[in-house]
């Protein structure tokens, strides 16, 4: 047996982390020079996943740099990440101005991180939207801005290659990859197969149920031979329908198996994400009874109103729309209030 494979064996045995150091560096000893530095590299990866591997509040406290050293993550952002490592299933319905896109991008951030490399698990990242602007101009840049700012010398690797790893809308790591999918082709998001798998949904409310659901044989095996499947469903509230406002009115038990974490304007307002000027502006623009405002504002979820015709979240997924040849039509809308 050669040296190197008797460094890769360490973590089969029975020994303390103080012990498996000590024969590590022994063994490391023996080696070539090109071979100790790759004994070094992966005892530094390993040390590195130990710590941050189900912590990813640690890791964006340690692994970030903040553009304000004293300010990071909100106090509910925390949470929401502690709560996506121990329930698996997390949906958070947050209100405008609190942080949602950050906070799904370095989650996908530390999922990648602490993943890619291992010697015997592969790991996947899927991220949808409800409509693929959300992902090409909110996410998947938003992704991009907080990787500039990873410590790497903390990671303990290079940066990213922007043209081989960390491309516009996919990366490519050593064992796993993250890409996007648009939310009108479910069966894109069932073939996310890995040991690791992190779905990533952003503005849940206008993704189908046929999504959720095709997800579902990624969950089969989880739990099994080291197999963990992770789902952040995170939105601002819309009106009472479709699978993300289900799971949080969750009638019958039907979605126990998920987590649910609300995030109103008065924790937003503490935290002073959003100005209470902001608030009050739109509270006269919008008239707090609205939908809109109960949606965008307090975080909670709230059907059209009744002297309304066509409701905000059409308008806003219209524009949102990718096709790269609309049609233009019109429609007399008096005629349907008749």
């Amino acid at each position: 047996m050669n040296r190197m494979s008797e460094l890769d064996q360490l973590n089969d045995l029975n020994l303390s982390p103080e012990h498996r150091e000590v024969l590590a560096r022994h063994l490391a000893s023996l080696l070539p020079a090109e071979d100790r530095r790759q004994a070094s590299e992966g005892r530094r990866a390993e040390r590195f996943r130990e710590r941050y591997y189900y912590d990813p509040v640690a890791f964006a406290r340690d692994c970030v740099r903040w553009p304000e050293p004293d300010r990071w993550l909100t106090s509910y952002q925390q949470e929401i990440l502690q709560a996506l490592v121990d329930h698996k299933r997390l949906a958070v319905a947050a209100c405008r101005g609190s942080g949602k896109t950050a906070l799904a991008s370095i989650a996908c951030l530390w999922f990648a991180v602490t993943r890619d490399g291992e010697i015997q698990r592969d790991w996947k990242i899927a991220t949808t939207a409800g409509s693929y602007r959300q992902l090409t101009d909110y996410l998947w840049p938003e992704i991009h801005r907080w990787a500039r700012a990873l410590r790497w010398d903390r990671i303990g690797r290079n940066p990213w290659n922007t043209r081989t790893e960390l491309m516009k809308f996919s990366l490519d790591g050593k064992t796993g990859q993250a890409f996007a999918a648009t939310s009108d082709q479910p069966q894109l998001l069932e073939g996310a197969h890995a040991s690791q798998v992190l779905y990533m949904y952003d503005e849940s409310k206008a993704i189908p149920a046929a999504v959720f659901d095709a997800v579902e044989g990624t969950f089969s095996n989880a739990g099994t031979r080291g197999r963990e499947a992770f789902i952040l469903s995170i939105s601002t509230p819309g009106p009472k329908e479709g699978r993300f406002w289900e799971i949080f009115e969750n009638r019958d038990d039907a979605f126990k198996h998920w987590r649910t974490y609300h995030v109103k304007i008065d924790a937003v307002l503490r935290e002073e994400m959003v100005s209470k000027e902001w608030v009050e502006q739109r509270a006269r623009e919008w008239s707090v009874d609205s939908a809109l405002y109960r949606n965008q504002i307090l975080g909670e979820f709230a059907s059209i109103d009744e002297a309304g015709i066509v409701p905000p979240w059409w308008v806003e997924a219209a524009m949102d729309r990718s096709d790269p040849e609309p049609s233009i039509g019109g429609m007399d809308l008096a005629a349907i209030r008749d």
